[in-house]
């Protein structure tokens, strides 16, 4: 994947660099070659001892089959989770 790096200076004590994804440039890669993604993004908070990142990123659906899609996002759930009941479901 490709990405755009963002230094946001600091704020209370943090140094926070960020990324998000270059679309364009993502998808103008090889998909034999490497890991390419629909969304990549987030950021790292660095100290002079301690570093922290959030981040969120999916892969491309068309690179990778619809079960390993669901498995790699929130929308496959977590192993053993059962899914939301409806209102006529019954225990």
């Amino acid at each position: 994947m490709q990405i755009h790096l963002s230094d946001f200076g600091e704020r209370d004590g943090y140094r926070i660099v960020a990324w998000d994804q270059d679309d364009e440039g993502t998808e103008a890669l090889n998909k034999k070659q490497g890991a390419r993604t629909a969304y990549n993004l987030g950021a790292w908070l660095l100290t002079d001892d301690a570093v922290g990142y959030a981040l969120s990123t999916a892969p491309l659906k068309s690179d990778v089959g619809t079960l390993e899609v669901l498995g790699r996002t929130k929308r496959g759930g977590t192993p053993g989770q059962r899914g939301p009941r409806s209102p006529t479901s019954r225990a």
